[in-house]
């Protein structure tokens, strides 16, 4: 999935806890956005103003309000050539008036928005998004807008995890709803297909040893262990998980909730790497990664099945 991280912020100036005023060498906002680009990769892109608002934030407010009060489409510098080629935007910007900076629409009026998938994320300091979703939605009627993520802006710098849990597994979830495992037939040619693209990419990313498992119709069609049969139990798991769920087994880990018996079960997988092997819309197998962390299984998992469905013939 191509990823545009884009984000408006104001470093100088600004209201912390107690209505102090901090100065600050970098902006909540972009230090949350440089949180999300680091886990998701793509293209990173800043509004800038063209004008230059007050240093004085108090000025700054009253700036923002004039801005607010006349729906003005403030100049920005440069917009990217382009969004044609981003599955998903990350829009991160401060709360301003209970919505975003007027910038921010400038921004968003100068795009077709149609297909796109929103990632907001807002920074402030308690009131959230406020209103800014429903203009989100307003100003990008053909875009599909997600819940997005808040975040105080005094612990933006603290909330690394959160931000960059909450924008990898956004990402995934979204990757998994584009139907990436539904092939017309098993041919024997895939899963071997599969094992190698797994050996490529994880020599050439991961530099470690991996297990690697394609099931169909109950029987292991391809696999390969390094050599050996050690850790093979968590390739059962993987392949327990996806049989009783239909699904990738790191769902169970976003989702125990809905599979509390499994995600107690020592049996099932609770993280990723494993991968439902659909043939005219039933669940026939799993493709598997073990060895890597939960994260880098599930990662690379889905880049080798990406890679083998874009040769001719393998899939619909």
């Amino acid at each position: 999935m191509n990823v545009l991280t884009v984000f408006l912020s104001m470093k100088g100036e600004t209201i912390a806890p107690g209505m102090k005023i901090v100065n600050l060498e970098k902006g909540y906002t972009n230090i949350a956005a440089e949180y999300i680009h680091e886990v998701t990769g793509g293209d990173l892109f800043e509004i800038r103003p063209v004008r230059e608002y007050n240093p004085d934030h108090m000025k700054m407010i009253y700036e923002a309000k004039e801005e607010f009060d006349a729906n003005a489409r403030p100049a920005i510098q440069e917009y990217p050539e382009s969004i044609e080629g981003y599955d998903m935007i990350f829009l991160c910007f401060p709360n301003w008036w209970a919505t975003m900076p007027m910038p921010v629409f400038t921004f968003l009026d100068h795009f077709d928005w149609t297909g796109k998938t929103i990632a907001p994320l807002v920074t402030s300091g308690g009131s959230g998004f406020a209103n800014a979703l429903a203009d989100l939605a307003r100003v990008c009627p053909a875009a599909k807008i997600l819940s997005g993520l808040e975040v105080l802006g005094h612990e933006a710098e603290t909330s690394k995890k959160a931000i960059q849990d909450w924008a990898w597994k956004t990402v995934q979830e979204e990757e998994l709803k584009r139907e990436t495992f539904e092939f017309e037939s098993f041919e024997n040619r895939t899963a071997m297909d599969f094992m190698n693209a797994v050996l490529e990419i994880a020599e050439e990313k991961y530099h470690r040893p991996v297990r690697i498992r394609v099931t169909c119709n109950g029987v292991i069609v391809g696999q390969y262990v390094d050599g050996g049969l050690a850790g093979t139990e968590w390739l059962d798991r993987k392949e327990n998980t996806v049989k009783a769920t239909g699904r990738p087994t790191i769902e169970l880990y976003w989702h125990p909730e809905e599979h509390p018996d499994l995600a107690a079960d020592d049996t099932q997988a609770p993280f990723g790497g494993g991968l439902p092997y659909i043939i005219s819309g039933e669940n026939r197998g799993a493709f598997i990664v073990s060895g890597l962390r939960h994260r880098e299984d599930h990662d690379l998992a889905m880049a080798a099945l990406k890679k083998i469905r874009e040769k001719k013939g393998n899939s619909k």
